[in-house]
């Protein structure tokens, strides 16, 4: 569970699901809740530098740090308000830490009156938007201390409540203190404390809500090799007609370092067969860590909300939620929402398909995406056609890494709201401040390009006032690659023309998600894909008044596996068997790399398994005896990028090639030139007696498919002493030396 750093009074209690989207002037400012958080970091000696505008009535900033995935933050430092940076030097090249600065400059709220003992008095505290401080949007409280001691508290009071007071003590002045613990919007919010003769002695008014900002930043962080297993769930119906665009993409997805499941789903399908079939799967596979489903897929409801804050509106939405949450109670047998005002499809009752969960039971265990564009007859071409060519722009993006400025765009419809807050943290985290700008969005994105945009205003199903519609996603060809679409109904996405999924189907677009919640796109700034952002999304906790925490609703419609800096794919590679292994040489990718990494994978196996412990430097490898049999090469370039996160290194897709290899110098030739391993079996402790004057260079310890097992060695005079934890079976011991390969079978008990 991700849990976001905001001040503890300021933690929203539950029950508040349906709020609108209202514009009121009592609602918290646009940039009210923002830090803006960028990294700068530096090499030699490793630092990160967190940067940040200035805010001259915060009274102070705290900074925070942790390592994912913990949940434990750290304290770093408190600055004073003059602050616009914090130099981290406890760091190291390779290291990725996640920061959260705070900016504070009303929680709590103190103030101190010195007042006569045995005055009578009268506190008196008013919330404007009548929801007081507790338990609406947020768990907030008041209390007034005197004599050491609490003689009146409060949180749960509406618009107004006031409580009478006689001051304590024997002095001339005894101190009154007031302590206030607002919630997330302490515009709304004043007090003042009047005398017996209603004499005014001491106010407040007119707080600000404390602002924070998140960024994950790193020092040539690590590239991921691996993602684990991914499932492609594809509706049967238009399976055939896309079989060469789904091979193309299990090609890709490998390509990029993923395993690649597939299930097609018959038509008549319901949600529960659905996730069936993903259960099944992640028994079998545990490395299983996304999903994919591909046209006209059983959608899931679920629960009783309204995200969008519509009356009419409220009841059941599609919670594609359900097929990622693996392992918590997902129930149909409690909730009852029947009002005549609601569509057919938001209602909800016990035994009818539709789950009682308004929020996750438990965390989303994998990332997840949906590519459904039927329904979409604003669109003249078919929805084949329209995944036809989703699929397409999916294979450039991964393979030709286009072109497209890196910038945010932001066409926002909310005044006096910081609806906008979500999306300007991560795209700030991602781009810098100076290249998240503020457009008309189809009048814009029609001539320009941007990596990410932002479409939000008062909404329909098929639109949003200000942004535009579903019409003009079908005549414009929109130059945008991911989007944040936000409005009232849309988010439920399972309609016709659906503003949402039409955006899906236009341009460049590859991926769109709708958000009233905290969006953790900062995530994506050190190339982690789109799907793990939105994962983190849903299993956030963080909610204030506008937007909630962990409701089913979230979804992500396009492929969970994309980033935003692919780096163009090695061109080809030819792998050669020679008399004494094989021979790799490949193409230089249209980019810069620091190296290349390659991978290895036999004839049966799921996964590739990385040879090279560090990049390779140059366009050629050899691998030296590797076992008999078909083995598939595939290589891929790392690039080190850049964001206003900081450095790291990304991998192209690779390039792949098969080749046969009989090993006729691993057992036959490198084995006649014996040295002596004992004992054999082992328990895993070895003595290695080499032949002659011979000496060991590297020591290595394969399974008989070729895959690396774990050896530690120390060289003596004669050989070496070895040590293996690996697992007991039958293995090859490779010692290379100055006079060639050789080559022990050994038997580990």
């Amino acid at each position: 569970m991700i849990r976001y750093l905001i001040p503890s009074s300021a933690r929203r209690s539950w029950p508040a699901l349906l709020l609108s989207l209202v514009i009121t002037n009592a609602s918290a400012q646009a940039g009210e809740t923002l830090v803006l958080l960028t990294a700068e970091v530096q090499d030699a000696p490793p630092t990160i530098t967190l940067h940040w505008s200035s805010e001259p009535a915060a009274p102070f900033y705290r900074v925070y740090r942790k390592a994912l995935p913990t949940d434990e933050w750290q304290e770093l430092v408190e600055l004073p308000a003059s602050a616009t940076s914090y130099t981290d030097t406890d760091v190291e090249i390779g290291d990725v830490w996640e920061y959260s600065v705070l900016r504070s400059s009303s929680s709590p709220i103190i103030d101190t009156v010195c007042m006569p003992p045995g005055t009578t008095a009268t506190f008196i505290i008013e919330d404007t938007q009548g929801d007081g401080l507790c338990c609406f949007s947020a768990s907030g409280a008041w209390r007034i201390e005197m004599c050491d001691d609490i003689v009146a508290s409060g949180a749960q009071f509406g618009s107004t409540e006031e409580v009478g007071l006689t001051v304590c003590g024997t002095g001339t002045c005894t101190p009154v203190i007031v302590h206030i613990d607002p919630d997330h919007y302490p515009g709304e919010i004043s007090w003042r404390l009047e005398d017996g003769e209603h004499t005014v002695v001491a106010s407040g008014a007119g707080y600000r809500a404390p602002g924070f900002g998140y960024v994950r930043a790193g020092i040539k962080a690590a590239p991921t090799h691996s993602w684990g297993s991914i499932l492609l769930l594809v509706d049967a119906a238009i399976a055939q007609e896309l079989t060469f665009e789904l091979q193309r993409l299990r090609t890709d997805l490998i390509k990029d370092g993923w395993v690649v499941r597939r299930a097609d789903i018959p038509t008549g399908s319901g949600p529960m067969d659905v996730k069936a079939i993903i259960a099944d799967m992640a028994m079998v596979d545990t490395a299983l860590s996304a999903l994919l489903l591909i046209g006209d897929l059983p959608v899931a409801y679920s629960g009783r909300i309204a995200p969008d804050g519509h009356t009419d509106h409220y009841g059941a939405w599609p919670a594609d939620v359900y097929y990622a949450e693996l392992d918590g109670p997902w129930t149909d047998e409690v909730l009852v929402v029947n009002d005549a005002s609601l569509n057919v499809r938001n209602m909800n009752f016990p035994g009818d398909g539709k789950f009682d969960q308004s929020v996750l039971p438990s965390d989303v265990d994998l990332m997840m995406g949906r590519i459904d564009l039927s329904d979409l007859p604003v669109f003249a071409a078919s929805a084949v056609e329209l995944i036809r060519a989703y699929l397409d722009r999916d294979h450039v993006w991964r393979s030709e890494a286009p072109s497209v400025p890196r910038r945010a765009m932001i066409d926002f419809n909310f005044p006096f709201t910081d609806h906008d807050a979500p999306f300007r943290r991560g795209a700030t985290a991602i781009f810098g401040e100076t290249q998240v700008t503020t457009r008309p969005y189809f009048e814009t994105l029609a001539q320009e390009a941007y990596l990410w945009t932002c479409g939000a205003g008062p909404g329909s199903y098929t639109g949003a006032q200000g942004v535009g519609t579903s019409s003009d996603f079908a005549s414009t060809a929109v130059r945008s690659v991911f989007a944040h679409l936000f409005g009232s109904y849309f988010a439920d996405w399972d309609t016709q023309d659906n503003f949402l999924r039409a955006g899906l189907a236009s341009g460049d677009m590859l991926g769109t998600v709708w958000g009233r919640q905290h969006l953790v796109f900062h995530d994506m700034a050190l190339g982690a894909p789109i799907g793990r952002s939105i994962l983190r999304t849903q299993n956030a906790t963080f909610a204030d008044h506008w937007m909630q925490g962990r409701l089913t609703e979230t979804a992500l419609m396009g492929d969970p596996t994309l980033t935003a800096y692919p780096v163009p794919a090695v061109p080809s590679l030819v792998a050669d068997s020679v008399d004494q292994g094989v021979s790799l040489n490949w193409t230089a990718p249209d980019a810069d790399p620091t190296g290349y990494h390659v991978y290895r994978q036999f004839a049966g196996e799921d996964a590739y398994v990385r040879l090279t412990d560090e990049a390779v430097i140059g366009t050629t490898w050899f691998d030296e005896a590797p076992p008999t049999g078909e083995i598939r090469y595939m290589v891929r370039a790392m690039v080190l990028d850049s964001s206003a996160s900081g450095t790291f290194h990304v991998l192209s897709a690779g390039a792949i090639d098969t080749t046969h290899f009989t090993n006729t110098v691993g057992i036959d030739e490198a084995v006649a030139r014996t040295s002596r391993v004992r004992p054999n079996p082992t328990y895993g402790d070895l003595s290695l007696q080499m032949p002659g004057n011979e000496r060991a260079v590297a020591i290595d310890l394969f399974d008989l498919r070729g895959r690396p097992a774990p050896i530690a060695f120390t060289r003596t005079d004669q050989g070496a002493e070895l040590h293996t934890s690996a697992a007991p079976g039958t293995y090859l011991l490779r010692v290379l030396t100055d006079k060639g390969p050789i080559m022990e079978r050994i038997v580990i008990q």
